[in-house]
């Protein structure tokens, strides 16, 4: 599995391989290719191959790999409300009746 954590992103990142095995799952490799990238040098490659960037960083997000996450930040959550109304309702109901149906 390729994945795009990078070192810069947090002190448990800091920790990661660039190559792993069975560190999630078993007789799983994850290659980490960019581990060692600035965010610099992450936004230059973007641009200069012409990939399509999601429009939440045009919004101040600095990581969209999980929309809806928990562990996200309240100025993520507004700025994924403010982009996605209808996914972001549709996930809130989903946890609401999950709630519920767990009496929690």
């Amino acid at each position: 599995m390729f994945e795009g954590a990078r070192r810069e992103e947090s002190l448990r990142r800091q920790r990661y391989g660039e190559i792993e095995l069975n560190s999630k799952i078993v007789l799983q490799i994850i290659a980490r290719p960019i581990l060692n990238w600035s965010s610099l040098e992450e936004w230059l490659y973007l641009l200069s191959e012409g990939v399509d960037i999601n429009k939440s960083y045009r919004y101040g997000m600095r990581r969209v790999g999980c929309s809806l996450c928990p562990l996200n930040s309240s100025w993520s959550e507004y700025v994924l409300k403010f982009l996605y109304p209808s996914l972001t309702k549709k996930y809130i109901d989903l946890l609401y009746r999950f709630a519920e149906s767990r009496q929690i």
